[in-house]
């Protein structure tokens, strides 16, 4: 689904929303960040940081009717996630808070939903 070279870390969880973002931030040598972004998180088994990323959604039992997503050597379970690419200053997040008077496309360009 997504794989990056880039060094990722746990950048956000808005815990009443259930929403996480994991972040490659931008540096002097990248001008964008990378934002994953999941919402629904049920589980999360993760390494706070990741030097490379891969990200697939992975089978689970039909029984089950919430995705896993592999991410690094961990995993989430969440309702979904996006690949977002921004130039949002280090300090503001991705996730959707609605006390902000940002539009939707403000937080970035969708790479790949899910």
């Amino acid at each position: 689904m997504y794989e990056s070279k880039r060094s990722f870390k746990i950048w956000d969880y808005n815990v009443s929303h259930k929403q996480l973002l994991i972040r490659s931030p931008r540096t002097n040598g990248e001008v964008e960040n990378i934002d994953l972004v999941f919402w629904g998180v049920e589980r999360i088994e993760l390494d706070s940081a990741f030097d490379g990323l891969s990200l697939a959604r992975v089978a689970r039992n039909s029984e089950d009717s919430v995705p896993v997503f592999s991410v690094g050597n961990g995993h989430v379970v969440a309702a979904g996630c996006k690949v977002l690419v921004n130039q949002l200053e280090i300090f503001d997040s991705s996730l959707v808070y609605f006390d902000r008077d940002r539009s939707v496309e403000e937080y970035g360009a969708v790479v790949v939903t899910s």
